[in-house]
């Protein structure tokens, strides 16, 4: 996957559709979205395989909310991102979500919420934020973990609790890549 990606980029810097400067962060996008893509169906499949197709959406689309905004641990190759994300789905939607209530959602999402006001974004060494994007993601973060948890307390007041399960589910899987990408590199570093 990687010499297609440098052949594409190769190609958009040849006919100056990216600069230079732009050509990491152009590659690193680009590995991100094939990689989503490669990833998503199998993963969506064994969702729908331990819950349901509405558990399934709701926890995707919920995780999708928190880890566009506050980012998080990437594995070095697509491969590894596939079996590390069925491996975390299969915990959370086979072993955490079955165990969730209104209780044990609250308690997670406070920590969810903590969390992210202390950590995001993640900024991944491929992604170069400026002060000013950083500045931005970090407010966009704290703004989606928020509004997640209101939806769940939402959803679980007018009784959809499988449903306010999943959004807690999914906010919480993508807050545990968020610490995740944090540890990794704290590691590097010692």
């Amino acid at each position: 996957m990687d010499s297609l990606i440098q052949i594409i980029t190769e190609f958009c810097l040849d006919r100056n559709i990216i600069d230079a400067d732009n050509a990491s962060w152009f590659m690193y996008g680009i590995a991100k979205r094939l990689s989503t893509i490669l990833v998503s169906i199998p993963l969506f499949l064994v969702a729908a395989i331990l819950t349901s197709l509405e558990v399934s959406i709701t926890y995707f689309m919920s995780f999708a909310v928190i880890r566009r905004r506050a980012n998080g641990y990437h594995a070095k190759s697509w491969i590894n991102c596939l079996f590390m994300s069925i491996a975390i789905v299969a915990v959370f939607l086979g072993l955490i979500y079955p165990a969730l209530n209104l209780s044990s959602s609250c308690w997670i999402s406070i920590v969810c919420v903590l969390l992210v006001f202390i950590f995001a974004p993640y900024d991944h060494k491929l992604m170069h934020f400026t002060p000013e994007e950083y500045s931005v993601c970090r407010h966009r973060s704290r703004i989606s973990v928020c509004l997640t948890v209101l939806l769940a307390l939402l959803l679980y007041l007018v009784g959809l609790d499988s449903i306010a399960t999943a959004v807690v589910a999914g906010m919480a899987t993508a807050v545990f890549l968020l610490c995740l990408g944090h540890i990794s590199d704290w590691r590097k570093k010692t």
